[in-house]
């Protein structure tokens, strides 16, 4: 599957826009669970890790006790979700 084909196949999940659009600016992961409420713990875990694993967001591990993790969208796909709207646009056209 080629690279951008593979990445709107992610995109259009359930859930990744929905946790991209809530780490444009960094967040925590309570934050995000509190932000996205009707995400059940177990898929907002699957979704960070599916979308940190495909790089559209970053994961920051601060070490500290207690434990810090921050997560953010990466500055291309932060860009890239600027042309959103139209990709929907087309997409309800084809």
């Amino acid at each position: 599957m080629c690279a951008i084909r593979k990445s709107l196949h992610i995109l259009w999940g359930k859930r990744a826009i929905p946790v991209l659009v809530c780490v444009v600016q960094p967040r925590r992961y309570g934050k995000i669970k509190k932000d996205i409420a009707d995400i059940s713990e177990k898929m907002l875990i699957q979704t960070l890790r599916q979308l940190e694993e495909h790089a559209f967001i970053t994961r920051k591990d601060y070490q500290t006790i207690p434990p810090k993790v921050e997560y953010s969208i990466t500055s291309f796909w932060k860009e890239a979700l600027k042309i959103l709207p139209i990709l929907i646009k087309v997409g309800k056209q084809l």
